[in-house]
C-alpha cells in the first residue's frame, strides 16, 4: 500500500531515493507503461494521491493489469470492497487469466462480483503460514473454490513460479 502522508517511513524512503538519485514516477490511472512486449495498464488509483490518511493505504492501493502475449495478470494490491466496486463501475478491462488475490486473501476483498468480472483461471495468494491476521480467510478460499478458480498460497507452497 501507500505510505501515510506524514509517516516516518515515507520520509526515510523519499530521503533514500533522493540520496541515491533514483528517479520516481508516480503511477495512477492512465499512466500505462510497457517493458519490452509486456504492457501494464494502471487501473487505480484514479489520480496521484496526496494526503493519504493513516489507515487508508489499502483503499488507495496501486492496481494494474499486466498484458503478456498469451496471458494477462491482474494485480489489485491491497484494495478492499470499496476499491473493487470502483473498478467494477469503471470502463477498465478487468478480465485476466491470472489474479494475484488482493490483501493476502482477507475477507475484506475478493468479492464474488469482483471475481466474476475478472474470471481468472488461476489465483495466487501471498500470505505467510499461520500469520496473526488469519490470512487467507476461509470465506475467500470458499469463494474461489465455488468459482472453480485454482489457487496457490505462498504460505503452503513457498515461492510460486510460473511461465508465461
Amino acid at each position: 500500500g501507500a505510505f501515510a502522508e506524514d509517516s516516518e517511513q515515507k520520509k526515510v524512503f523519499l530521503r533514500l531515493l533522493q540520496e541515491k538519485n533514483i528517479p520516481v514516477t508516480i503511477l495512477h490511472e492512465k499512466r500505462d507503461f510497457a517493458v519490452g512486449n509486456i504492457r501494464f495498464d494502471v487501473l487505480f488509483p484514479p489520480s496521484a494521491l496526496t494526503g493519504i490518511a493513516e489507515g487508508e493505504q489499502n483503499t488507495n492501493s496501486l492496481v494494474f493489469r499486466g498484458i503478456f502475449p498469451h496471458e494477462s495478470i491482474l494485480f489489485p494490491g491491497d484494495i478492499e470492497k470499496t476499491g473493487e466496486k470502483s473498478l467494477l463501475t469503471s470502463t477498465h478491462k478487468l478480465s485476466s487469466s491470472l489474479l494475484k488475490i488482493a490483501h493476502h486473501g482477507s475477507k475484506t476483498s475478493s468479492t464474488p462480483t469482483f471475481l466474476d468480472a475478472v474470471a481468472p483461471q488461476t489465483a495466487f495468494i501471498s500470505a505467510e503460514k499461520n500469520n496473526s491476521f488469519g490470512h487467507p480467510h476461509q470465506s475467500t478460499l470458499e469463494t474461489l473454490s465455488q468459482r472453480n478458480i485454482v489457487f496457490h498460497i505462498t504460505g503452503q507452497e513457498g515461492n510460486i513460479d510460473f511461465s508465461l
